[in-house]
């Protein structure tokens, strides 16, 4: 999943559920019950199926559901499956327009859309059933119900505001600052040490680039031997390993885009030249901003629970319950 900083009106979190209890009522007069998850409206999200087309409304926990079997495998442990639950329930209420949401940028009639690089996956739980096999189905469907029904209306806050619950497959050691990739600064998206995520298939990957073939994917339209002491390019790297901008010449790439340019699964990378061409070692899968899943699993593991967990990657945040229940 992509999930990128959304500008969007968590305050109404406050104003429409903290704020009417610090009002001042006349003398006598009973507070109001806070309101709970089962006194308020039915709260469904508006999915946009990208494959078709369509809008779907979805219940809330319906949808983290299918969030969670479409983002997480099914056999990672417990508690990092009820972490991947509230940041996937998080994500969504950041944008439900009953809590002051702006919605799917990219389809404005949708609180979401399924896309996993722009909004998060997600599927239907027929649709989940038929994508495993046959005698994993039932028990997979099981485990990741069991992890909605923990955490039923748990999110993720900080100083009271509904936060932007971004995640990545693998960090690769390090979690990176969300100001380092989208230039957007935000207290809770601050990278972090991960050792936890070294069992994950993409933590270290190797990709080999012939001269030309670099030069094509950059545009460039010649490449004398990047080795050389006049074309080596120069590197710069945030503190977390990954490369903020490599210029060549004339020319600047940000991480992102030659993270894009040569399909790179991470810009947390090393690279070195030989005669014939440059390799490029990447860790890690994904933008590095927020949870690390593998990381989240590996926690789970060595006996940490999924408050732990989201506490860890998402500084100084509070798992609360939607309506104070």
């Amino acid at each position: 999943m992509r999930a990128y900083l959304a500008a969007v009106g968590g305050f109404v979190f406050l104003t429409v559920v903290l704020l009417p209890t610090l009002l001042v009522l006349p003398q006598g007069t009973t507070p109001p019950e806070p309101p709970t998850l089962a006194s308020v409206p039915r709260l469904e999200v508006c999915v946009f199926r990208t494959a078709t087309g369509q809008l779907v409304r979805v219940e809330l926990e319906e949808y983290v559901l299918g969030v969670l079997g479409t983002e997480m495998p099914a056999n990672f442990a417990m508690e990092a499956l009820k972490a991947q639950a509230v940041a996937a329930r998080t994500y969504a209420c950041r944008r439900l327009r009953y809590f002051g949401g702006q919605g799917c940028e990219r389809h404005p009639q949708a609180d979401v859309c399924d896309d996993p690089n722009h909004c998060q996956g997600w599927l239907p739980t027929q649709a989940l059933l038929d994508r495993w096999p046959s005698h994993e189905a039932a028990r997979n469907l099981s485990r990741l119900a069991e992890a909605v029904a923990a955490t039923r209306g748990l999110i993720l806050t900080y100083r009271g505001l509904i936060i932007d619950p971004v995640y990545h497959s693998t960090c690769g050691g390090h979690t990176a600052d969300s100001s380092s990739v989208w230039g957007r600064a935000e207290p809770y998206l601050v990278g972090v040490p991960c050792a936890w995520d070294r069992h994950s298939p993409h933590y270290r990957t190797e990709r080999r680039f012939r001269y030309q073939e670099l030069a094509a994917l950059l545009g460039e339209p010649a490449v004398p031997v990047w080795a050389s002491s006049d074309t080596t390019p120069a590197l710069a790297a945030d503190r977390s390993g990954r490369l903020m901008f490599l210029r060549w010449g004339d020319r600047t790439w940000s991480g992102t885009q030659l993270r894009q340019l040569l399909e790179l699964p991470s810009t947390r990378l090393v690279w070195r030249a030989e005669e014939d061409g440059v390799v490029i070692i990447t860790y890690g899968s994904g933008h590095g901003v927020g949870l690390c899943q593998y990381g989240a699993d590996g926690l789970a593991r060595a006996g940490y629970d999924f408050r732990q967990i989201l506490q860890y990657y998402y500084q100084g945040v509070q798992v609360v319950p939607l309506f104070g229940e």
